[in-house]
Order: structure tokens, then C-alpha cells, then sequence
């Protein structure tokens, strides 16, 4: 598995600039990656997964998939089709695979083997394959925090911010004032443990809270590995 320190391949950013500069980077990569003319192969690997054998599908898909470019990828919750491949080809919305046997993965990246196919992970069919969306686990999901899982490489940065990561962090930072960050944290009902239900003591815990944020993580010092999962979850909804 992946266990890549972000401080091992990544500069400190100290610019707003500079984050711009990384975050357009980051989305060029992605945008080549997901719309180039390579086929793309992403292994779920998760705690539960990998008691199924996917440690053992990720390497299989090394040894056998040729130009393919493959991924590792989270879980996405979906623990029935477990392990399972997404394969995504030149022109073709992403398809998953699923559950697989080692002997599964060179027909599934092949392209022989759409009778182990699960379903699109798009809005279109391909071919006699039906979008995920029309299955009863997934179709009545709405996923934000979680929309990303099963989707980018968890250690790597350069995918979290082509997908979203840190844009209410560098908002908050950088275009509103810190009323309007209050406003936008007070409004979303993030829930703290010392919160109140007064709207004074709300209000001295919101700026507490963003207090606390800008003491660790100044405008000229943005490291693009490191911020709280508490961050994410109170400046999702500024995005």
C-alpha cells in the first residue's frame, strides 16, 4: 500500500499564488488522466477489502495491465462487491468490476469479462452495463464528503485538490471576511461538543474555532499536506 509522507514529495507553498499555481497543476494532471487516450485501472483497497484478497488484485493488475495506468483507490462502502476493479477507457465512462478472484483481473482489464461487470460510474450505459445509480445501494445516495472515495489515490494530494480539497479553506483564507466565514459556519450547523444552543455562545465558538485555524495555517504558510479533518467538515459548505 501507498504510504507516501506528503513532506517526502511535496514544497511548502507560501503564496496564495503559489497554491493557485499547484491547485491548476493539479487539474491539468487530472484532466489528462481521466480524458487522455490511456486506459485507467483503480483497485479498491480498503481494511475490508483486503481481507478479501484486494492487496492480491492490486499486484495481478501491476503484472498484467500493460500500458494501463493502475491506481489505488479507497473503499467506497460497497462492501459486497468487494475487491473490485474500475476500469475507465479512452472515451468510455468508468466501469466496475466486481467481486473478483485474481483470475478474474486479466479478462476484466481485457474487457472480456462484462459479466462480472457491476455497474457505470456515470449517467450513461455501456453498452448492456447500467449505470450504478440505478442499483438500490447506490441510487438513493447523495454523496458529498464521501464523494471522493472509491474515486482518487488517498495519499495523493495532487488528486484531493483537482477534486475539491482545501477551495472553503482557501476561501475562508483568502475572498470573504471573517463575519462572512462566521456566518457560513454558523448557518451549516456544524456540531461541536461545546457548543450551545445560544446564538452568542455559537457565535464565540464559531470565532474561537476560527481563531484557532488562522494561528495554525496563516495565509503565508500553507502546507498542502496538512489540515484538520475538522476544517474539511466546517468550510465544506463555503465552497
Amino acid at each position: 500500500m501507498v504510504s507516501v509522507k506528503p513532506s517526502e514529495h511535496l514544497t511548502k507553498l507560501n503564496s496564495k499564488e503559489d497554491f493557485i499555481a499547484f491547485r491548476e497543476q493539479a487539474h491539468q494532471k487530472w484532466d489528462g488522466l481521466w480524458n487522455g487516450d490511456t486506459t485507467l485501472v483503480s483497485v479498491g483497497v480498503g481494511s475490508s477489502s483486503i481481507a478479501k484478497g484486494a492487496l492480491e488484485i492490486l499486484e495481478q493488475a501491476h503484472q498484467v495491465a500493460g500500458n494501463a495506468i493502475v491506481r489505488e483507490v479507497s473503499g467506497n462502502g460497497a462492501f459486497w462487491m468487494e475487491p473490485w476493479i474500475e476500469i475507465k477507457r479512452p472515451g468510455v465512462e468508468p466501469v466496475v468490476y466486481g467481486p473478483l478472484t485474481i483470475d478474474d483481473v486479466a479478462g476484466v482489464i481485457a474487457g472480456t469479462r462484462d459479466d462480472l461487470a457491476v455497474g457505470v460510474r456515470g449517467e450513461n450505459p455501456v453498452g448492456s452495463i447500467r449505470p450504478l445509480t440505478e442499483i438500490d445501494f447506490f441510487k438513493h445516495q447523495v454523496p458529498l464528503l464521501t464523494r471522493n472515495a472509491g474515486v482518487i489515490e488517498p495519499d495523493s494530494i495532487e488528486d484531493a485538490i483537482a477534486r475539491g480539497a482545501y477551495d472553503g479553506y482557501f476561501k475562508v483564507l483568502f475572498e470573504i471576511s471573517q463575519e462572512e466565514a462566521i456566518a457560513e459556519v454558523t448557518t451549516a450547523q456544524v456540531p461541536r461538543p461545546v457548543s450551545s444552543g445560544n446564538p452568542v455562545a455559537r457565535r464565540a465558538t464559531v470565532r474561537s474555532s476560527l481563531s484557532a485555524i488562522a494561528t495554525k495555517a496563516s495565509p503565508t504558510s500553507i502546507r498542502t499536506g496538512t489540515c484538520t479533518s475538522a476544517i474539511h467538515i466546517a468550510f465544506w459548505k463555503a465552497s
